[in-house]
Order: structure tokens, then sequence, then C-alpha cells
């Protein structure tokens, strides 16, 4: 490959990267399409902002934390994922359904609807991490489920209920079905009165535990007969954020 143009290389690997992206194969697509960013010509700020719209989600997938994004390209980065960050960054649900429903005829038309819709639970392990760190006890590893189920429905209408409800993962592949029929389905589950996450029982904010449990976004066990939390006693509670 080192025997073709330098702006060859970067295509293709540009290419390569956003056909692993859209595999859901994300250690692939961060190889390639880093690849391709550090090659490209400093001055080339048009390809280096579509390389950008797939790493950056990208990276949130591999690291499961938000990217130390470099300063030299802000726009980009800023515009289409500035809410979102911050809504991750707080934990705060309702606010990231608010940043996704506002730029969703952007995101489905670049193929990253569902990969950012899937960072949510990035936005609701900030949220638990921010409760055990205001519970301010940190000698009882054990926290009752139905605690952290009411600040889930806090945060999940934190914006508002005017609409915002959660849209939930659809089944739909964006790449097969075309972008204005992705959001109007989507747009009919809302209008349908699909029920908001502040209206989510016990039992529901503790199977998204589980599955946080289950990603390594957080160390412990439930104990269904107690309805509690068992945290992890050595180590991290939440991996890779210090705490």
């Amino acid at each position: 490959m080192s025997h073709f143009p330098k702006a060859h290389i970067v295509t293709f690997r540009y290419y390569v990267g956003v056909i692993h992206f859209l595999d859901e194969e994300y250690h692939k697509a961060e190889e390639n399409l880093t690849a391709a960013y550090r090659m490209c010509h400093k001055d080339a700020q048009t390809n280096k902002n579509l390389i950008l719209t797939y790493l950056v989600p990208t990276y949130l997938h591999t690291t499961r934390r938000l990217p130390k994004v470099n300063l030299e390209l802000p726009n980009i980065v800023d515009e289409l994922f500035g809410g979102l960050f911050q809504a991750i960054k707080n934990g705060s649900l309702g606010h990231f359904t608010f940043e996704l429903d506002a730029q969703i005829n952007v995101f489905v038309k670049r193929r990253i609807y569902l990969s950012l819709e899937r960072s949510r639970e990035l936005c609701l392990r900030n949220l638990l991490k921010r409760c055990w760190i205001l519970a301010g006890d940190k000698e009882k590893p054990r926290v009752k489920v139905k605690d952290w189920a009411a600040a889930v429905r806090w945060s999940s209408k934190a914006i508002g209920e005017g609409g915002y409800n959660h849209i939930r993962e659809s089944n739909a592949d964006s790449r097969n079905v075309g972008m204005e029929g992705f959001v109007e389905d989507v747009k009919e589950r809302r209008e349908a009165g699909e029920r908001l996450d502040s209206e989510m029982d016990d039992d529901e904010v503790e199977c998204l535990i589980s599955g946080l449990i289950y990603k390594g976004l957080l160390k412990g066990y439930i104990s269904r007969d107690h309805g509690i939390l068992v945290l992890n006693r050595k180590g991290e509670i939440f991996p890779g954020t210090g705490v």
C-alpha cells in the first residue's frame, strides 16, 4: 500500500473504517479511521470532518468514555456531539434524549444514529456514578435498587416530558431503510404514546443495571430477594472512571 499516493491511502482507510463501523466492528473501524485521520493533509478540513464524524462515535464504543478531542477541529465535534457529550458527562438521560432527537435527521443520514443511541448506557453509568459519589457512604457497598430507580426516573424527565420519549432501540437497520422511513418510524413511536423513561418501574431499571454489569460498566451483582445491588469491594466500581 505504501506504493500508492497518500491521498489514495487516506480514502481507502476512510471507507474501510466506515464499513467496519457500519458492521459494528468498532476496533477495526478505529484502527482504519485513526490512520486516515493522521495521514490526512493538515489543510484538508472537510476530509478531517468526515473522518471525525465516524471516529468520535467509534471511540465511545471502544473506550467506553468520552474522547479527548484534539482542539484542532472543534467545530464539527461541538456541532454534532457537543450536546450529547455534555449529557453523557452529567448523566442526564432527559438531556441525552433531547439532544439525540434534536439532530435525528443528521445522525440518521450519516448512519451514526443507532451507534449514538447505544451510548445511552454511558450516560446511565455516569448518572449512577454521581449518585454513588453523592451518597457519601463508601464503606457500605450496597445500594437499594429502588433508590437508583428513582434517580433514573428523575434524570429522564430533567428536560421535561414534552414529547421527548425514550426512543427504544429499533430493529430497523438504517443501512437498508431510507432515512425518511426510519425517522418517521421513530416519530410514530413517540406519537403513539410510548411510555416515558420517567415512568419506568423498578424492575425495568434493574434490567438496565444488569446490562451495565454484563457489559463491564459496573462491578457488582443484584440480590433480587433483598432488592439491593451489592457493589465491588476491590478495585473500581465503575471501571475506567477512577471510582
